[in-house]
């Protein structure tokens, strides 16, 4: 006898051996108990999930001559002859090759004729949505009223193709894909009585690749059993299916976290060389990246992974962000669509690893405002830089500070700019002037107004809500250097109230201005700047109020950064000319 494939060999002959779709076979059972069977079901789900099986298995247990309950015998002449296809009784018609409306014609000049052995003429109609138009008019009547002694059996895969008229004259039954555990359970009843020697991982691998098929997975099973004489190893499966090992795969999610394009270029041009499909290798990035993208979002993500698999992909996970592994994801996503039309995919590849390690260098407005985000964020670690010297040497500046008339004197003089001249070249030499420069260029007008109050002066109630607004400016520009939006938000404000320690601030009516400042950290980056020109413990207090005392408008930044700022953001030393 010539050799079965194992999908055939083993396909299910009852009920209960049909895997993962129990709530199909329940409500078959249950009708054929009650005595409640259909006159038309149709069967619908991916390919390999059971629906011709389930369909031969009804047309045995309507005309087992010695049915046990639901189950059919499998024992006598009918169920042979049903399992060998050579029962009179059953007709498969396979509608991609009868389409026409002449065999639907033929169709209903047979279904008058009584069974020849048994109780019920079963027609199973296999990708009923082949069918044309005209066939299923033609198939319309018979369907909607069948003689008694006929049921029939639609299946197909793509159920939005069969007509309205058809679908509701059918009883509609849904097969899910079949899920790994009740595959690998499968998988290994299988083998075991196959006699093969088998890998677990090698069943995960097959299992994963199946995806919902159980025909499918039987069919990789007997190659890989074939490919190793009985024997069947992870390395046979990626062979027979020309996948990609999972150390590779890990090897470029390694080279991708560390932003390595050169390591990802290398693996291409090796994959290359071995005859690998390159989509294959992007399908198999993108699900391992998958799982570590469920990983690092809920490490207790349930998933489909072999034992002792999970421990090693955590691990991975934790060397990527959720922005990288997004990213990734997007770029491998769409490079594998558009490697399925390109003449030179591997050139699509290679730009695309590229662009996946580097997430800020794609064009799309994500990226976009992730570069936008970066810059803010180094700029105002620079000036943080600037602002927490200023903060450190507050006690010793204020000490220095002289009362406005010395200091009108010595800017009559010419010592003040001798001063800042000095203060330079001490900030060039990396000096204590380098933060005496960075506190005059913070708030360049603090000297000239106003001495520090010492004390704790809003504790006293010393602070009056007309100091503050003569040194308003002033806040603002040492706000502006520890926070731009902060600042930005600040100039739509005014200063309305001040009491026991707690500066009121107003908006305009409707201002969206007010809801964004009104935050905790951006209240905190406003009292910072509060307590270093009037030292104390200050709360702000954001309301809705009218129109401020005086339209005032901020000073806009200067456009040309003196030497001391210069050398505090980009680093390096002044250098004098020597006429």
């Amino acid at each position: 006898m010539s050799y079965q494939a194992l999908y055939r060999k083993w396909r299910p002959r009852r009920f209960q051996e049909i895997v993962g779709q129990e709530h199909v076979t329940l409500t078959l059972q249950n009708a054929l108990l009650a005595g409640r069977v259909a006159h038309a079901y149709l069967f619908c789900g991916p390919r390999g999930t059971g629906k011709t099986t389930t369909a031969k298995v009804l047309a045995k247990a309507l005309n087992c001559l010695a049915r046990q309950g639901s189950e059919p015998c499998n024992e006598c002449a009918v169920c042979r002859e049903i399992s060998a296809g050579t029962s009179m009784d059953v007709v498969e018609i396979d509608a991609a090759s009868h389409r026409g409306i002449d065999e639907i014609r033929e169709l209903r000049e047979k279904v008058r004729f009584s069974p020849a052995m048994a109780g019920y003429r079963v027609y199973i109609i296999d990708e009923v949505h082949m069918l044309t138009s005209e066939a299923f008019n033609a198939l319309l009547k018979t369907l909607e009223e069948p003689p008694a002694h006929v049921v029939f059996v639609l299946a197909t895969t793509e159920p939005h193709k069969v007509p309205l008229t058809i679908l509701s004259r059918c009883q509609r039954f849904d097969f899910y894909p079949i899920g790994l555990e009740d595959m690998l359970a499968r998988l290994r009843e299988v083998a075991a009585g196959a006699g093969f020697k088998v890998e677990e991982e090698a069943l995960y691998l097959i299992a994963r690749a199946a995806d919902g098929g159980l025909r499918d997975a039987l069919g990789i099973l007997d190659q890989a059993a074939a490919y190793g004489n009985m024997v069947v190893t992870v390395d046979h499966v990626h062979r027979i299916m020309g996948t990609v090992r999972d150390d590779l795969l890990d090897e470029a999610a390694r080279a991708l976290a560390a932003g390595r394009a050169d390591r990802l270029l290398h693996l291409v041009a090796a994959l290359v060389a071995e005859g690998k499909d390159l989509r294959l290798f992007v399908q198999g990035l993108a699900a391992y990246l998958r799982n570590l993208m469920l990983l690092r979002v809920s490490p207790q993500q349930e998933l489909a992974l072999a034992p002792g698999e999970r421990e090693r992909l955590l691990e991975r996970a934790a060397e990527f962000t959720r922005e990288q592994l997004l990213h990734i994801l997007q770029v491998l996503t769409r490079v594998e669509q558009d490697m399925k039309w390109a003449s030179q995919p591997r050139i699509l590849l290679e730009v695309a690893l590229v662009e996946a390690t580097r997430p800020e260098s794609g064009s799309s407005p994500a990226a976009l405002a992730r570069r936008v985000e970066q810059l803010e964020l180094r700029l105002e670690q620079m000036i943080a830089g600037c602002v927490n010297g200023f903060v450190e040497e507050k006690d010793v500046v204020a000490k220095d500070v002289r009362p406005p008339e010395e200091e009108l004197k010595a800017g009559n003089t010419g010592d003040t700019s001798t001063e800042r001249s000095q203060a330079r070249k001490n900030t060039a030499a990396g000096g204590r002037g380098k933060k005496q420069a960075a506190t005059e260029e913070v708030q360049p007008t603090q000297a000239v107004k106003a001495p520090l109050e010492s004390g704790n002066a809003c504790a006293n109630g010393g602070i009056t809500l007309d100091k503050i607004r003569q040194r308003w400016q002033q806040v603002l520009d040492l706000v502006r250097s520890k926070s731009v939006p902060v600042y930005n938000y600040l100039t739509h404000s005014w200063p309305e109230q001040v009491e026991e320690g707690c500066l009121t601030i107003a908006f305009g009516l409707d201002d969206m201005f007010k809801n964004l400042l009104d935050t905790a950290v951006n209240r905190r980056v406003l009292e910072e700047a509060l307590a270093v020109l009037f030292p104390g413990t200050w709360r702000v207090n954001i309301v809705y109020g009218n129109a401020p005392p005086e339209e005032r408008k901020p000073d806009e930044p200067n456009e040309h950064l003196d030497a001391a700022t210069a050398i505090q953001l980009f680093g390096g030393e002044e250098i004098e000319e020597n006429n």
